[in-house]
C-alpha cells in the first residue's frame, strides 16, 4: 500500500529555515537515498549531529518545502517543477522530535500517494 502524504502550503516562503532544537539528545535521522548518489551517513544520532546536518544541507531546499502529513504525522514535502524529490516524516514524543525519516529514493517517492490539502 502506498504511503499517504498530504501536502500543505509552503513552509518557508522566505527561504530561511529557523532551526529550533526541540529534539532530545537521542534524536535519530535516517536517510533513504535509494539510487541517488549520497556521500553522507544514512543514519545520524544525537541533537548536535542532526541539527548540524539540517543547518548545513536543508537550507538550500527551504523554498521548495511545504508542510505535510506523512502517515498521519508531521512532515515536510520538497518539490520542484519536476516533481517531489524528498519527503521527511517526524516522530514527536513529549513535544520533542525523536526521529526524522528522510525519503529521497526516486522509486519509493514515485509510489507515494500524494494528495494536496484544501
Amino acid at each position: 500500500m502506498p504511503t499517504p502524504v498530504t501536502s500543505g502550503p509552503a513552509g518557508s516562503e522566505s527561504g530561511h529555515i529557523q532551526v529550533a532544537v526541540t529534539s532530545g539528545p537521542a534524536i535519530i535521522l535516517r536517510v533513504d537515498p535509494g539510487s541517488r548518489p549520497w556521500v553522507g551517513p544514512t543514519v545520524l544520532a544525537g541533537a548536535t549531529d542532526v541539527a548540524g546536518h539540517i543547518t548545513t544541507h536543508a537550507v538550500r531546499f527551504a523554498r521548495l518545502c511545504g508542510t505535510a502529513l506523512v502517515n498521519g504525522a508531521a512532515g515536510v514535502l520538497a518539490a520542484s517543477a519536476e516533481g517531489v524529490f524528498a519527503v521527511a516524516g517526524f516522530m514527536v514524543t513529549g513535544g520533542r522530535i525523536v526521529e526524522i525519516d528522510l525519503l529521497l529514493d526516486p522509486g519509493r517517492l514515485a509510489a507515494l500517494h500524494i494528495a494536496t490539502g484544501p
